[in-house]
C-alpha cells in the first residue's frame, strides 16, 4: 500500500473515533428540560484531515446558559483549539446570544489567534503556475508565513420566516513574512506584510431550507456587501460583494434517498485588498475560501488560484443508504458524487481565454448523527492531482 494511501487509513480510522465521541460528550447536555435556569458543560474533541494540509486536531468547548422562555439558550461561550501538522493554529473565544436582553438580534462576538506557517501563495490570475525556482524548495518559494490577531462583533435578525439581516464590523492585526527570494517577495502584492485590517460587512440571506446541515428541499441565497477604509480605522481600502445561491431538491418524493444540491458563488473586490485576504469570501460563505481546496474546488490544490474576481460553482448528488440507531438517535450512511468547477480573474479585466475553467470530479462518504452531525469523506481529481479530505459538516 502507497504511504500516502496508509497515512490517509490511519486519519480516517482515528477520526471515525474522535466523531464517535463527540456525540457522546455532546448528549450529556442534553438533560430533560427544567423549569428553572441551568448551565450546560459541552467538550467535544475536533479532527480533520486533507491532502494540503495533513492532520489536524482540536478541542471544542462549550458551556451553555440555559432558561426557560430563552431559545436555543441565553447565552453561550465556546472555545475552540486547533492545529495541524501543515503548520496552521487557530484558537478563538466565541460569544452568542441569541435574544440579546429579550431583542429579537442575535449578537455575537469572536476573538482569536490564527497563523499559517506554509500559507499557499501562486501569485494572482487564473493562470498560475506551481513551478519552483532553481535553488529553492516549494515552501521557501510558495509559501507565506501569516500570523494575525482578530476580533469582531455582529448583530443578526429574521425579519420574517425567510429573510434574515446582518451586520459586522470585524478587526484583524496580522503580519506576513516570506523568504526573501519567494514569489511573494519579487511579486510584492499589496499587503505583502502585512498590517491592520478593520472592515463592515453587511449581508441579506433568504433561506427556505428544511435543515441546516443537510438539506432535503429548499434554496439559501446571500447578498453581502463588505469594505474597509481609513473611516473604519484599516490602513487598507477596498470593497467586495458576495453572491451566492445553494439549491437543494429531493427526486422522484424519495427525501434523503437521493438529493441534488448545487451551489454558485460569485465575489467580487476592488481596492487595495492584502494579499492574504485575497483567497477569502464574504457574507454566508466566509468559510469558503480561494478556488481550489475541502469546501470549493475538491482536488484541486489549496489557493491554486483567487484574484479580485473569482467564480465557483458545485453539484452534488447525495444518497442516504442506511440508517442505524445509536441509543434512540439515528446515524445515517450517505454516499455523494460531485462535480465542481472554479474561475478566477486577476483584476476586473480578461484574464485568459473566457471558458478556461479549472474543474473536478470525485465522491464520498457522509456518516451523520441526528441533525447536527456529519463527519464527509471526499476524494477528488483535477489538474493537479488527486485530493482527499475528512471534514466535519457538508461542502455546501
Amino acid at each position: 500500500m502507497p504511504e500516502w494511501c496508509r497515512r490517509f487509513c490511519l486519519c480516517w480510522a482515528a477520526l471515525a473515533v474522535i466523531a464517535g465521541l463527540c456525540p457522546v460528550a455532546s448528549a450529556r447536555a442534553e438533560e430533560p428540560e427544567t423549569l428553572g435556569p441551568r448551565t450546560d458543560f459541552v467538550l467535544v474533541p475536533y479532527g480533520n484531515y486533507s491532502s494540503d494540509m495533513g492532520l489536524g486536531l482540536g478541542l471544542n468547548t462549550a458551556i451553555y446558559l440555559r432558561e426557560a422562555g430563552w431559545v436555543p439558550y441565553r447565552y453561550s461561550l465556546r472555545g475552540q483549539i486547533y492545529g495541524n501538522f501543515g503548520g496552521m493554529q487557530n484558537h478563538a473565544l466565541y460569544f452568542d446570544a441569541p435574544q440579546l436582553w429579550g431583542s429579537e438580534w442575535r449578537s455575537l462576538a469572536n476573538v482569536g489567534y490564527f497563523r499559517e506557517a506554509a500559507h499557499p501563495f501562486y501569485g494572482v490570475g487564473n493562470s498560475t503556475s506551481a513551478v519552483v525556482s532553481p535553488g529553492l524548495t516549494r515552501r521557501e518559494d510558495l509559501t507565506m508565513d501569516v500570523r494575525s490577531w482578530h476580533g469582531a462583533v455582529s448583530a443578526q435578525r429574521s425579519v420574517n420566516k425567510v429573510w434574515k439581516f446582518g451586520m459586522e464590523y470585524a478587526m484583524r492585526l496580522s503580519s506576513v513574512d516570506a523568504d526573501p527570494r519567494s514569489l511573494l517577495r519579487r511579486r510584492q502584492p499589496v499587503g505583502d506584510h502585512g498590517g491592520f485590517i478593520s472592515q463592515f460587512e453587511v449581508e441579506f440571506d433568504y433561506d427556505t431550507r428544511d435543515l441546516e446541515m443537510s438539506p432535503t428541499r429548499g434554496v439559501l441565497g446571500t447578498v453581502a456587501l463588505r469594505g474597509a477604509s481609513r473611516l473604519s480605522g484599516s490602513e487598507f481600502r477596498y470593497a467586495g460583494l458576495t453572491l451566492a445561491m445553494h439549491g437543494y431538491k429531493a427526486l422522484f418524493d424519495l427525501g434523503p434517498r437521493l438529493v441534488v444540491a448545487g451551489r454558485i458563488v460569485f465575489d467580487g473586490l476592488i481596492g487595495g485588498v492584502p494579499v492574504e485576504l485575497l483567497p477569502q469570501f464574504g457574507g454566508h460563505v466566509r468559510a469558503l475560501e480561494g478556488v481550489g481546496g475541502a469546501v470549493s474546488v475538491r482536488g484541486l490544490e489549496r489557493f491554486r488560484y483567487t484574484g479580485k474576481v473569482r467564480m465557483l460553482a458545485n453539484g452534488e448528488v447525495r444518497s442516504r443508504l442506511a440508517r442505524w440507531h445509536y441509543g434512540v438517535r439515528p446515524v445515517d450512511l450517505f454516499i455523494a458524487g460531485f462535480c465542481d468547477v472554479g474561475r478566477v480573474w486577476a483584476e476586473w479585466a480578461p484574464d485568459g481565454p473566457l471558458f478556461k475553467v479549472h474543474p473536478s470530479v470525485g465522491g464520498g462518504v457522509r456518516l451523520a448523527y441526528v441533525e447536527d452531525y456529519l463527519l464527509r469523506f471526499d476524494a477528488g481529481y483535477s489538474e493537479t492531482g488527486l485530493g482527499m479530505y475528512v471534514e466535519f459538516g457538508q461542502a455546501f
